[in-house]
């Protein structure tokens, strides 16, 4: 059976996220330091935590206006060293470092409180956690709109909507549009539909499934309408 999350709950975790993954305008070019802390993003979900003796440490990348970062997690006491001492995986400008050590999958040490919640939390912490530091055409996830309802009908916040004539329903309209965590089977199967308009208006359902008592999972996107022309960066 599926529980049920208030959409408004939901968004109020992703402006909390967003808020603490708020990065200053004047960026160096290249790679740096991330001047944010991505610790501070991981507190703003309470129902998840890091694996004893681990923390995230963050590299941003900053060129012609365009954001990207990659973020690791690493024993609280390794090394955090200055781009220019980097182990180099590439020559290629645009490739992150290999830190000796560090895990590139932050989600592989993330625990949780064994809550729907925790489960929902770490869908989302996943996503922003992805985007952090991106700008302009780093940025994916932060176009899309976790929806509560058919956004034909029911209006999508910050989002001019194409006309109803111009959707396209490429499944039946689901009967319950609310985020929802599922428990059965021997996993966990958190799912959303979230509305976009880049490239082109889609609303899209995310499933996400987790094994036992593991806060890393397998995502599938399905695309199940079609709007309009969209925007690009």
């Amino acid at each position: 059976m599926a529980l049920s999350v208030p959409v408004c709950r939901v968004n109020a975790l992703r402006r909390a996220a967003a808020s603490a993954s708020e990065f200053p305008g004047d960026s160096p070019e290249g790679w740096s330091k991330s001047p944010v802390d991505a610790m501070d993003l991981l507190q703003m979900f309470p129902a998840l935590h890091l694996k004893a003796g681990f923390i995230l440490r963050a590299y941003r990348l900053f060129d012609g206006g365009n954001g990207n970062a990659v973020v690791y997690a690493m024993s609280a006491g390794a090394p955090f060293p200055e781009p220019g001492d980097w182990p180099q995986n590439s020559e290629h400008f645009f490739v992150p470092p290999v830190l000796p050590g560090a895990v590139e999958d932050v989600m592989q040490v993330v625990e949780g409180d064994g809550s729907p919640w925790s489960y929902m939390s770490s869908s989302i912490f996943a996503r922003e956690l992805a985007e952090f530091g991106a700008k302009w055409h780093g940025c994916s996830w932060s176009t899309h709109t976790i929806l509560g309802g058919n956004p034909e009908t029911d209006p999508v916040d910050c989002v001019e909507m194409s006309g109803p004539d111009t959707w396209i329903w490429l499944e039946p309209e689901p009967e319950d549009w609310r985020p929802s965590v599922a428990e059965g089977d021997g996993h966990v199967t958190v799912t959303f539909y979230t509305h976009t308009a880049l490239g082109a208006e889609r609303v899209v359902r995310h499933t996400d499934t987790y094994e036992p008592g593991m806060y890393c999972f397998t995502s599938e996107e399905t695309v199940i309408a079609e709007g309009g022309l969209g925007f690009v960066f």
